[in-house]
């Protein structure tokens, strides 16, 4: 998505005419994002501070918020500076 946005306004400032980042779907999934260094810092700190037996078998590491595919997408676009008319969905 962030590839789609940076060449969306390079086209733009390159005076291109269609530059349109389209979306597929609905934009309404939930999804959580979590930096890999503090995945990575997570798993150190239960390696020297749990056993398997304190833990169990499986363990979430997340950081609990949640945010649309729509709403990530809206603050990719803020932070390319694209225009606002510029965000399109493609439900097919």
């Amino acid at each position: 998505m962030i590839r789609k946005f940076h060449e969306a306004k390079a086209a733009m400032e390159k005076g291109g005419q269609n530059t349109t980042v389209t979306l597929w779907g609905s934009g309404t999934p939930y999804r959580e994002f979590l930096f890999t260094e503090d995945l990575a810092d997570a798993c150190v700190f239960l390696m020297e501070r749990y056993s398997a037996k304190d833990i169990g078998e499986f363990v979430n590491i997340g950081t609990g918020t949640d945010l649309t595919i729509r709403e990530l997408a809206e603050m990719v676009k803020g932070l390319s500076a694209l225009p606002a008319n510029r965000l399109g969905q493609d439900q097919t």
